[in-house]
This record gives C-alpha cells, structure tokens and sequence, in this order.
C-alpha cells in the first residue's frame, strides 16, 4: 500500500527521510482541475515538481493517483561551455 501525503511540508519532511525506491501519494484525482481554487492543493503540486525539478523525486501517474517516488541518485547538472 502506498502512503498518502496532503500538505507541502509533510511532502518535503518527506523526501528529505524517504529512502531511495519508497514512494508517496499525493494525490487522487485530476490534479490540474482539482488545483484550480485549492490552494493547499496547489502548493503541494508546486514542491512535488520543485523537488521533482532538482531530481529529488521522480513523478509518476498510476490509476488516478499522483505519485512521487524517491530518488537513487540526483540528477547531474549539466553545464554548456
């Protein structure tokens, strides 16, 4: 069974605990149309892809469910010359 998040902080207490691999659901439904006038919502949607922008979490849908799923390794930044 996978464990539910609802709020930005707890998502972020989160991920700074998880181990690679553990996963969290932190939402069910439809997450674009379901953040329109929810601003708990909205905000939990902003850190999942914030830490999903810095390679923390990887994001995934599965059968009406947003889920993140914690990280081996970090993503590399890459820098052009």
């Amino acid at each position: 069974m996978t464990a539910r998040i609802s709020d930005a902080t707890a998502f972020a207490e989160w991920v700074r605990v998880a181990q690679p691999g553990e996963q969290v659901c932190y939402h069910v439904g439809c997450l674009a149309i379901d953040r329109e006038g929810n601003q708990a919502l909205d905000k939990l949607a902003a850190e999942a892809l914030r830490h999903s922008d810095r390679g923390a979490v990887l994001l995934a849908q599965r059968q009406g469910q947003y889920l993140a799923i914690r990280s081996r390794t970090r993503r590399r930044t890459w820098r052009v010359a």
